[in-house]
């Protein structure tokens, strides 16, 4: 009889160690759960603040003749990144500035939901050519002097050549 019971023993101290690999498992897979979940919600935060800063950016814009005029530059083929700011009157400047605060918002936007990983390669691409493209327009980069640190850092390591601009008497000639 007695020589059942050592492999009672042992068996019950493998009973004991599976528990305790299996209590340590859900511990881990918790612990990536809420991981995750805190990913998700400071991504809905930055999210949110973007939204919040392109409502006040935009509401600026409502009604404005020369934001309209600026935009259809698009409908023409032609890239807005492209206009020397320099070149606008006031009014156009003043719509000219916030549509650029708009795309720097939304870029920085993009940026940290795809530093987070919420976002995929394909999608950071488009927007990365795009902000190269905005960034191309030496005229435009001091929108990015008030960005977070890390876009800051990832815009000094874009080409650094500036493209020819254009002015809007160039595209009015041009209808």
């Amino acid at each position: 009889m007695s020589k059942g019971f050592p492999v009672l023993i042992s068996f019950t101290g493998l009973t004991n160690f599976l528990g305790v690999v299996g209590v340590i498992g859900s511990l881990i897979f918790v612990g990536l759960e809420l991981r995750q979940s805190q990913k998700i919600a400071l991504g809905n935060q930055i999210q949110e603040r973007a939204n919040m800063a392109a409502d006040f950016i935009l509401s600026n814009l409502q009604g404005s003749d020369a934001g309209r005029q600026l935009l259809a530059i698009r409908k023409e083929g032609l890239n807005l990144n492209l206009v020397d700011p320099d070149t606008l009157n006031d009014e156009q400047y003043q719509a000219f500035n916030l549509i650029q605060d708009w795309r720097v918002n939304s870029i920085e936007n993009v940026f940290q939901q795809y530093a987070l990983g919420l976002l995929p390669d394909d999608v950071w691409s488009q927007v990365e050519s795009r902000m190269m493209s905005h960034y191309s327009n030496c005229k435009l980069r001091h929108y990015y002097n008030s960005v977070i640190p890390a876009l800051k850092k990832y815009v000094t390591t874009l080409p650094q050549d500036c493209s020819e601009l254009i002015t809007l008497d160039d595209w009015s000639a041009s209808e």
